[in-house]
């Protein structure tokens, strides 16, 4: 590996080669536990972005429900309105016969 550094020919100049390679490994490992902490949140973080976007494609559905209810709604007052109009014009049609009639 090449960030091991060369072994030393004289043992007093071997212990700190070993404890840097050490040192190296063990960082390595504490990087290699991180990396799955990180991947386990990454997952997790999914989970719930899905989670919330299934709630929202559920509220964007009770929205569009609620959106043609109060179009027909809308198109069922307009139809009220032009039957009222319909009855109040006949409704004076009838009184202006009656009252022709009675004269």
């Amino acid at each position: 590996i090449s960030t091991w550094p060369e072994i030393p020919e004289t043992e007093q100049q071997l212990l700190p080669a070993v404890h840097t390679a050490v040192s190296c490994w063990m960082a390595s490992v504490k990087n290699e536990e991180s990396a799955k902490e990180l991947i386990e949140s990454e997952k997790q973080l999914r989970l719930k972005i899905e989670d919330q976007l299934e709630g929202l494609q559920k509220i964007g559905e009770l929205v569009n429900l609620k959106d043609n209810e109060c179009k027909e709604l809308k198109q069922k007052l307009e139809t009220n309105e032009r039957e009222s109009s319909a009855l109040k014009a006949s409704v004076a049609e009838l009184t202006q016969t009656t009252s022709l009639e009675s004269k």
